[in-house]
């Protein structure tokens, strides 16, 4: 089996690419980003394995060269990870719907009868469906609050219809936060974990109060190979945990592997 994990490059994608590669089934893996491929430290290995390459396309700009990727390729299952994602989309919302919209909707009118494909599974996001107390059902409404959750939102729906209309292969999984090795350092686990490594003072923001759900990387890994492989076409899976933990929570529990 072959797979091509858009937006590979990032952390999550990486730990995917991880996962497939302990596979016995797994003829190769190729992990498209829009950057240059990163260090090390934050590829965790995956140059070792030979079968693993990694390409530097954007999807948005250089959708020929993408396009020439999938014909060398072939691949039998695509993950689509690649996605405008920051805090900020009410400026450039646009650029998100380019991204997260139209280029989606161009690839996978690309990818219609490639008789090579059986699955495409799109990587939305839990935050479609607002602030919610409990964990979130895969039928309960969905409140998007920004341009960027409306553009993932809109990509999930376009996914649904292509399912519906022609029967496209296509689901869609909607997984909580993630964490694990190889994240950023602006991410809140390893940035509290550097700065006590550094001796200084963790900026807590409002008390840490907010509840968010947290999985780790190889959870999400993992529910992604079992959708790919047992999950039923034009459907939507949510993944995460059971209960949300607050940010104050999760420097304490840090602060156990230090002090």
């Amino acid at each position: 089996m072959k797979y091509l994990i858009l937006g590979g490059g990032g952390v999550f994608g990486v730990h995917t690419a991880l996962n497939l590669l302990k596979k016995d089934l797994t003829e190769g893996v190729i992990c498209v980003g829009r950057n240059r491929k990163r260090s090390e430290v934050f590829n965790l290995g995956l140059d070792k394995d030979k079968r693993y390459k990694y390409k530097q396309i954007h999807i948005t700009f250089e959708t020929d060269s993408l396009f020439n990727l999938i014909d060398e390729f072939k691949p039998n299952y695509v993950i689509n990870f690649a996605a405008l994602a920051y805090a900020t989309s009410w400026h450039s919302a646009y650029r998100y719907y380019d991204t997260n919209i139209v280029a989606l909707s161009k690839i996978c009118e690309y990818l219609y009868n490639k008789d090579y494909l059986n699955k495409f599974l799109q990587i939305g996001s839990s935050e479609v469906y607002g602030s919610t107390i409990n964990p979130a059902l895969e039928t309960d409404k969905c409140t998007p609050t920004s341009p960027y959750s409306i553009s993932k939102l809109c990509g999930d729906l376009h996914m649904l219809s292509l399912y519906n209309y022609n029967k496209f292969p296509a689901s869609v999984i909607r997984p909580s936060n993630c964490y694990g090795p190889g994240q950023l350092l602006y991410r809140i686990i390893p940035k509290a974990a550097l700065c006590f490594i550094n001796e200084e003072k963790f900026p807590l923001e409002g008390g840490g109060k907010a509840e968010k759900s947290f999985m780790h990387t190889q959870d999400l890994a993992e529910a992604i190979y079992l959708i790919l492989h047992k999950g039923k076409n034009g459907e939507i899976y949510n993944a995460g945990v059971d209960e949300p933990i607050t940010m104050k929570k999760i420097i304490q529990e840090i602060t156990q592997f230090f002090f």
